[in-house]
């Protein structure tokens, strides 16, 4: 029926599915920047309270982590000389484990 049609007409384009959906589930998009203004004051503001507001919410999201022990006495057989290089896989797993997401 409708839908079906609505469905088919988007076949291939994802942002044309998804405006579609949006739009029939009535969901309006938030402007995650401010409105224009004359003020160029006001609009100065406007971003910095938007961007440092995005920045506390990051910040906020990131666990933080204990700080290493370096006092510690890591013994005569330790050496830091050398070190091998990581692998894309071993640093998204770290970042998996870690739970940290951006936004």
């Amino acid at each position: 029926g409708y839908f079906k049609k609505l469905i088919d007409n988007s076949e291939g384009n994802p942002r044309s599915l998804y405006a579609m959906v949006n739009k029939q589930m009535d969901r309006k998009q938030i402007k995650p920047l401010p409105d224009f203004t004359e003020n160029i004051q006001e609009l100065a503001t406007s971003f910095n309270k938007f961007f440092v507001e995005k920045i506390d919410k990051i910040r906020n999201n990131i666990e933080l982590c204990p700080k290493p022990n370096l006092d510690e006495d890591l013994g005569p057989d330790c050496c830091l000389m050398d070190f091998e290089p990581t692998t894309i896989e071993e640093v998204s797993e770290i970042i998996k484990e870690a739970g940290i997401k951006c936004s």
